[in-house]
């Protein structure tokens, strides 16, 4: 067969570079049957191109014989226009449309068939060298280091737990410390996962085969290993699952599809033979959705098990869970796109998906060359990076692959790392890195998302349909599990044409430049010939103590919090633990002492939850507790937003400041009775007031006001710590803000003075001038429009009456309800907190 080699990089900089070895070939496939397709009238057709080679056509003179016959070319002509317009090549006239098409009859397709008998006669690319190979490196450096494996830390001290629960959600580092220690054997290890694999899957349909006689047999041998005294690392022993595209020699390798559902590959995966050279032991084959797509597979659809009506998400479905409900304690799934970021955050698992080519991937089912990717899921970052470094390196059949050098994991001091962040995402978690001493540095794309998702379907459907091309020929399609996935797509992709591909992965490449982040500079030539250069830092795990454990029995959906709390005490599933608490009285006892050490945990970092009763300005909040162990109303505090200026509304006598209204609308809108996160950055007791950070729905509800225009941010206060922890972001978000005439900063002509209220007396605090007879007569048994702005109890509410903004209190007739007693002074402030603010009867609530 004939190929051509082709080593491009289309843009003068170092870009990392695709080598490609393939036969370019125009494929004219379709069949297209004139009686199936609406054509354009013979108007239309002949305006842009005439037929010139036809005569054109007489009654006169032509015989209805070659009438025929010129009608029949002319009916041709028009059809392949139409499969050339499907490709964006609609240009040609009428002539040479149906030369190319007698030419590729004639030269492309004998070529296009041999080549298929030749490299497609088989499903999943799993055979012969992979076509495309991509080198994610920005140099041509050779690393000298990248076989330098990580130190991970000894642990001292591990007992092992008395229940088996227990153990199922120890650490591997834990778990590979009582085998070292010959408190446990890798035997009884297998046994316990295996129990739990056999009991929770019927419920969460995450396994596909179990490996019982493999995993027994590679048990026997990690045991007599560590008998002889020979102990492999931290995976000696250590049981675990392979999402099922992944080959083990003896087991179905199904993919996750009915298709291929009793395929048995004789091939050894790439992965696999690294961990077994570890000592890990394969306990099961693990759900694939079908074909690496979604988590639908031919035997049913993998559950979340924080939700068992929800299901996991992502063709890596089966790790996620499994690793989720302490059935496996790690286990190795693949990416395309999403597929192991997606399910892991479904799930509340760590996982890490490596740098492309850091994993080799030979005997794993193919999708994309240029974006298949395997990785982990854990319980913890350290236990990921143990994994990384056993399986990463070159793979000798995986041309993509790299010896990639990573630094120690285990030897960096974060207080050392620069870490980007989009705007307006991942809001806790950056404050939570930046608590910790890492410099956060806010940056956005430089293109758009829409545009590289268009990127990557082309790519990655036609170098799918690469390799299941027979599949789709046979018809095997119409038997998928989810016929708007693969089928829909392989169909479309079917019709992108050599030049459209090459074009795409192109602009792929130059994507990966346009931030230039490559080419920044570290300012290592500030260091003096006298500096001195720290040793790194080592890290130091604790051994497990008592009060890690977490009771015993646990219902299945709620077996494990996301590894962030333990890191940073706070946990981006923190609706679910109020969700849990809300539920206590249907848990168990034990459920329940674990639940109070993971909400201590986060009490401890100065975070609480709590829910929005008022929203008195544009920048601040009246937060109540959610529950109380005292009688009476449950305690509030007044949260002013830090670092940030709301325009100011009319006081007695006053006026509103322009735009004011608005802001005060747009956060009530956004926050009135929502459930919130919060935390105290700063006060400042000469005025009595708190300044937060305030998270609704996991969003900065200061970046988000920022980002809209509705407030402006403050000059950074003379006392260190007087900012807020965003207020880079926040100033990044202003200037946009500005640029773009958002909110307060617009550029419509006379937008401001049209925003001032024309108030009447009574919306400023002074009712004396308020005819509440007049007004109830005017509007007696008629509907009218306000805005509630208090709850003074269950049948009294305060509102503003629109469009005048006339401040009225208003009683539900017929009833009436308990009165409302006053706060003691005391009983204001949260349990834990600085200087309180007063009840929202006596505060700026009432002034409004």
């Amino acid at each position: 067969m004939a190929a051509m080699a082709v080593d491009f990089c289309p843009f003068p900089v170092g870009l990392a570079r695709f080598s490609l070895r393939f036969v370019f070939a125009l494929l004219f496939s379709l069949s297209v049957a004139g009686s199936a397709l609406c054509f354009p009238s013979r108007k239309d057709l002949f305006f842009e191109s005439p037929i010139s080679t036809l005569p054109e056509l007489s009654n006169a003179t032509m015989d209805s014989k070659r009438s025929s016959k010129y009608l029949e070319k002319i009916t041709e002509a028009t059809q392949l226009r139409y499969t050339f317009k499907m490709l964006d090549a609609d240009f040609f006239n009428d002539t040479k449309v149906m030369e190319t098409a007698e030419g590729a009859l004639e030269f492309n397709l004998p070529i296009i068939k041999s080549n298929r008998r030749l490299v497609a006669s088989e499903n999943g690319g799993l055979h012969g060298p992979s076509c495309l190979v991509f080198n994610p490196e920005w140099t041509q450096k050779h690393v000298v280091d990248a076989s330098k494996r990580f130190q991970h830390p000894a642990l001292s001290g591990i007992l092992r737990p008395k229940n088996d629960e227990d153990i199922a959600f120890m650490s591997i580092l834990e778990l590979g410390e009582l085998i070292r220690t010959k408190q446990i054997t890798s035997h009884e290890l297998v046994q316990i996962f295996l129990k739990r694999l056999k009991r929770y899957d019927p419920v969460l349909e995450a396994v596909i085969t179990f490996t019982d006689e493999l995993a027994y047999k590679q048990a026997r041998e990690a045991d007599e290993l560590i008998a002889k005294g020979v102990y492999l690392g931290p995976l000696h022993g250590i049981p675990y699952g392979l999402k099922d595209i992944i080959a083990v020699p003896g087991y179905k390798t199904t993919w996750g599809s009915r298709s291929f559902k009793d395929q048995v590959l004789n091939i050894e995966a790439w992965v696999y033979k690294r961990l077994r050279s570890a000592g890990a032991v394969l306990v099961a084959k693990l759900v694939s959705g079908s074909l690496a797509y979604d988590d639908i597979w031919f035997g049913g659809r993998t559950r979340n098990p924080w939700n068992i009506e929800e299901f996991s998400t992502g063709s890596s479905a089966g790790p996620a869970a499994c690793t989720s409900a302490g059935m496996v304690p790690f286990a190795i799934g693949s990416e395309t796109a999403g597929s192991i970021t997606f399910p892991a955050s479904r799930c509340g698992v760590t996982a890490l998906r490596p740098t492309f080519g850091a994993v080799g991937r030979t005997g794993v089912m193919s999708i994309s060359e240029s974006m298949d990717k395997l990785g982990a899921f854990c319980r913890s970052a350290a236990d990921c990076s143990v994994i990384l470094d056993v399986v990463r390196g070159k793979d000798p059949d995986d041309l993509s692959s790299r010896d990639i050098a990573f630094d120690d994991p285990f030897s960096i001091d974060i207080t050392q790392l620069t870490v980007g962040y989009m705007m307006l995402k991942w809001r806790l978690v950056v404050h939570v890195l930046k608590a910790k001493g890492v410099n956060m540095v806010p940056f956005k794309l430089n293109y758009t998302v829409d545009s590289v998702q268009g990127i990557l379907n082309f790519t990655m459907d036609v170098e799918m349909l690469a390799h299941f091309d027979e599949w789709q020929r046979t018809g095997q399609d119409n038997v998928y599990e989810a016929q708007d996935q693969w089928p829909t797509e392989l169909r479309r992709s079917r019709v992108i044409s050599a030049v459209d591909y090459v074009q795409a992965l192109a602009l792929a490449i130059a994507y990966q430049s346009v931030t230039d982040h490559h080419k920044q500079r570290p300012p290592i030539d500030d260091l003096g010939p006298n500096d001195k250069i720290p040793d790194p830092p080592k890290v130091v795990i604790p051994p497990r103590s008592e009060t890690q454990d977490i009771g015993n029995e646990y219902p299945i959906q709620y077996l494990k919090m996301v590894d962030l709390v333990g890191f940073a005490g706070i946990s981006a599933d923190v609706e679910l633990v109020l969700y849990l608490l809300k539920r206590a009285m249907e848990l168990e006892k034990s459920t329940l002492l674990w639940l109070r050490k993971i909400i201590f945990k986060m009490w401890a970092t100065g975070w609480y939850s709590a829910k929005v009763k008022a929203v008195p300005s544009g920048d601040s909040l009246v937060l109540t507790a959610k529950s109380s162990n005292k009688p009476g109303p449950p305690p509030e505090r007044t949260i002013t937003l830090s670092s940030l200026i709301a325009p100011r509304m009319a006081r007695r006598g006053g006026v509103d400041e322009p735009f004011a209204w608005e802001s005060r609308e747009f956060l009530r809108k956004l926050c009135i009775g929502k459930d919130v996160i919060f935390k105290i950055d700063y006060a400042v007791p000469s005025i009595g007031r708190e300044f937060g950070s305030v998270f609704v729905d996991d969003q900065n509800v200061g970046a988000l006001i920022v980002s809209e225009g509705w407030a402006k941010v403050r000059e950074q206060g003379q006392q260190k710590g007087e900012a807020s922890p965003f207020l880079a972001e926040y100033q990044l978000l202003e200037e946009q803000a500005k640029q773009n005439g958002r909110g307060r900063w617009s550029k419509a002509p006379g937008a401001a003075e049209a925003s001032i209220r024309n108030l009447p007396p009574s919306a400023i605090g002074d009712p004396s001038n308020l005819d509440a007879m007049g007004l109830l007569a005017a509007n007696k048994g008629r509907p009218m429009q306000g805005i509630v702005e208090q709850v003074r109890d269950g049948s009294t509410v305060r509102v503003y009456l629109l469009p005048d903004f006339q401040f009225v209190q208003v009683f539900v007739a017929g009833i009436q309800a308990p009165s409302m007693g006053r706060r003691a002074a005391s009983d204001t402030a949260m349990e834990k907190g600085l200087n309180s603010e007063q009840n929202g009867d006596a505060s700026e609530t009432q002034a409004l």
